[in-house]
């Protein structure tokens, strides 16, 4: 098998999907537009130019302006998604500042821990202070980025998810971050946890974590459009229900005033 002509057709396949779905995106807007200016034409005799021009230029700022939202949020890169779905970093503490345990005379023959938890950070002053399953984590990482000719990811894992899974995120080398859930950590073998990390480096070598990240900057211009235009289909659905409501409302109200007042007429 010809792995690498094979992953060549993959990719290719992949862009081709990728093409196919934003041409099927237009499609739809085309669509839309055009059932709309046929709208106008039949039941205003003449189509309203700057009605089209008005709902062109609200999808275009709408899919601008849910974009450039978005890119603003992953600005970070890839620890913006760490910390957007809750990993906390494995963090080695290189600065000078002193860990202090405790203040005062009763506490200052205590050591000092080698290890710092927090939410958002596993924090240590050497690679080896690692708690074991953490420990195992960085050194696998730092081989295989060796190996790769990669520069090392920052390494984040979902400690509170049992699940066995991983990903990488990042716009460039510096922000690409690799994050593992804590199942593999703890349920897989040397070997295993070499080809889930070897796997997500895959990813980062042919492009896929950048790639993914400008993927979802464009998903949110169109997700914001979609927000939009459900709301607005919300709103209409539910004045159709208040005003039928309120003119079911007034004939019952009607039919009773006209009951009681024959009544009291016949009284």
């Amino acid at each position: 098998m010809d792995f690498f002509g094979a992953q060549r057709s993959r990719t290719q396949r992949s862009l081709l999907l990728y093409g196919l779905f934003f041409l099927i995106v237009f499609a739809h807007l085309a669509v839309a537009l055009a059932i709309m200016a046929l709208l106008l034409t039949l039941f205003t005799d003449g189509i309203y130019y700057w009605v089209l021009i008005l709902v062109v230029v609200w999808t275009i700022g709408s899919f601008v302006i849910g974009s450039f939202l978005e890119y603003g949020r992953l600005k970070a890169g890839g620890r913006a998604i760490a910390q957007r779905v809750g990993a906390v970093r494995l963090f080695i503490d290189h600065s000078q500042d002193a860990w202090e345990h405790s203040q005062g005379v009763a506490h200052q023959h205590q050591p000092v821990s080698k290890v710092r938890f927090s939410a958002r950070h596993i924090a240590v002053r050497d690679e080896r202070d690692f708690p074991p399953v953490y420990r195992r984590y960085y050194e696998i990482a730092q081989q295989l980025a060796i190996a790769s000719g990669l520069r090392m990811p920052i390494l984040y894992v979902l400690p509170e998810e049992q699940g066995i899974n991983g990903f990488v995120a990042g716009r460039h080398s510096q922000d690409m971050v690799l994050v593992v859930t804590q199942g593999a950590l703890d349920k897989l073998s040397d070997e295993a946890l070499y080809g889930l990390i070897g796997h997500e480096y895959g990813h980062i070598l042919h492009g896929d974590a950048t790639f993914n990240l400008q993927l979802m900057v464009i998903l949110a211009g169109l997700q914001l459009l979609y927000d939009w235009s459900d709301s607005i289909n919300n709103f209409g659905a539910s004045y159709k229900g208040s005003h039928k409501n309120s003119q079911q409302n007034y004939f019952d109200g009607s039919f009773i005033n006209s009951a009681v007042n024959h009544n009291n007429l016949v009284s």
